[in-house]
């Protein structure tokens, strides 16, 4: 496998689990809004959970990068050449 498969995977499933830590902290704001503030260990537990389900969601729909395969074709060419004899 070429490794810009394996990068463009890699970058896709990082970014999914961002994203959605991300999102997470929407639901931090809003609970601190309206509640109690929450602790640190709470706020990161929450946005792991929230990555994991990106993770979980991105593996999902693209297990592991495409396989890619080679093929190469060797091409040999022969030359022929004539002498002739004048008499």
């Amino acid at each position: 496998m070429e490794w810009n498969n394996w990068r463009h995977w890699l970058h896709g499933l990082i970014g999914a689990s961002i994203g959605s830590a991300s999102t997470a902290v929407l639901s931090v704001v809003g609970t601190s809004i309206t509640g109690d503030p929450l602790n640190w260990h709470q706020v990161l537990t929450i946005m792991a959970s929230g990555a994991l389900v990106g993770a979980m969601t991105y593996l999902k729909q693209s297990p592991l990068p495409a396989e890619t395969t080679e093929t190469k074709t060797t091409i040999t060419v022969e030359q022929k050449t004539e002498t002739t004899k004048e008499n």
